[in-house]
């Protein structure tokens, strides 16, 4: 018979337990990377394998962003089956982006850039939303679809059915029982050749560690800039490095994160950090090579502070690129603030099952 265990009082001794467990947790939870902005809330990935989910729009904006911006390589939208989101959570309205929801949503594997035409992208998503499976595809927020299922747009464009475009995704992205058309295109009709091979691609994690280290690395500039000249002087270098030895070391940007980008950090962990400390000298080798190949900037990095010289100079960088990245996210961040109503509104009909041609079902909380 079903017990209802509501009506019984909790344990103390096994609550104590539960809570020594999930301490381990606590570095990761208190790790932010970034700010999720207010137009992907309500955001949830229950459901990932039956309903757009708004999680996989996130993840995938910021995906899109950074293969452009990190591999330097373009990428017209990411696109991945719904398998692959996996935390299936209903999130508070103040989650923000720490390295525990990106360790929970995706598995740490290789993603990779293809070409496919519009022709096949318009109807090759629609095919798998007929009922729920691991298939279901996901999408960024770039990609829009009508009511009939059909992608219209891609980056936020027209979509031009006579177009190739550059599809961030993952390998299962080629199976062709819950997507046929675009698995038959890839295995059958055309071009098996150009199906990526495993162990080739970039690392989901990495990549997206990169971006919001890059995004924060440039964040600390701006900081230090005080006169906005759109340089650091070695006078406003000195504002972060508290011990005065010339250089900012962990605990000092760890602090820097937390007071001048408002990020929480956990003093055991040192990850995210690591990867700010490594951002100049990562992107000075990857613009050296001038190869777009993203395991150049998975090259082992000694860096764990940075000096003065060390910092990225306008020559050195894309700042018409990664500054306004930055920028996006600080304005963000604003309208978080602000309880921008328009974006609340937004992030409802973000949430929303996408087609009226397409059957409607339980949503999957598995």
């Amino acid at each position: 018979r079903m017990v209802d265990v509501r009506q019984y009082e909790p344990d103390p001794t096994i609550q104590q337990l539960e809570r020594e467990a999930y301490r381990v947790l606590d570095p990761l939870k208190e790790t932010q990377l970034g700010v999720i902005p207010a137009v992907f809330h309500p955001l949830s990935s229950r459901g990932s394998r039956s309903e757009h989910s708004s999680m996989a729009s996130y993840l995938g904006s910021v995906l899109r962003a950074a293969t452009r911006h990190i591999l330097n390589i373009p990428c017209d939208a990411f696109i991945v089956k719904g398998g692959n989101i996996r935390g299936g959570k209903l999130y508070p309205r103040d989650q923000q982006m720490t390295l525990e929801v990106l360790l929970s949503e995706l598995s740490d594997t290789d993603m990779y850039v293809v070409e496919v035409p519009g022709s096949i992208l318009r109807v090759g998503l629609r095919e798998t939303w007929h009922q729920p499976g691991t298939g279901w595809f996901q999408y960024d927020d770039h990609v829009q679809v009508d009511d009939d299922g059909y992608v219209v747009a891609v980056d936020g464009q027209p979509l031009d059915a006579n177009r190739t475009y550059h599809i961030a995704t993952l390998l299962d992205f080629f199976r062709a029982r819950d997507g046929p058309t675009i698995g038959n295109y890839f295995k059958k009709k055309h071009h098996p050749d150009k199906i990526p091979k495993h162990g080739g691609g970039y690392p989901m994690h990495d990549l997206l560690l990169e971006h919001f280290a890059s995004n924060k690395y440039h964040g600390l500039i701006r900081a230090c800039d005080e006169d906005h000249d759109g340089h650091v002087s070695e006078k406003e270098f000195a504002l972060l490095d508290l011990n005065g030895d010339g250089h900012w070391d962990k605990e000092e940007v760890k602090m820097a994160l937390s007071r001048h980008l408002g990020l929480k950090t956990h003093v055991d962990e040192d990850r995210f950090v690591e990867y700010v400390l490594q951002v100049p000298s990562r992107r000075r080798r990857h613009m050296k090579d001038n190869i777009p190949n993203y395991h150049h900037l998975l090259l082992p990095s000694s860096a764990d502070k940075i000096a003065f010289s060390d910092l990225l100079r306008r020559d050195d960088d894309h700042p018409t690129v990664i500054e306004n990245e930055v920028v996006v996210e600080t304005n963000m961040l604003n309208e978080e603030e602000a309880g921008s109503e328009a974006k609340g509104d937004e992030a409802a009909s973000c949430a929303q099952p996408i087609v009226n041609a397409v059957e409607t079902h339980t949503t999957d909380t598995s």
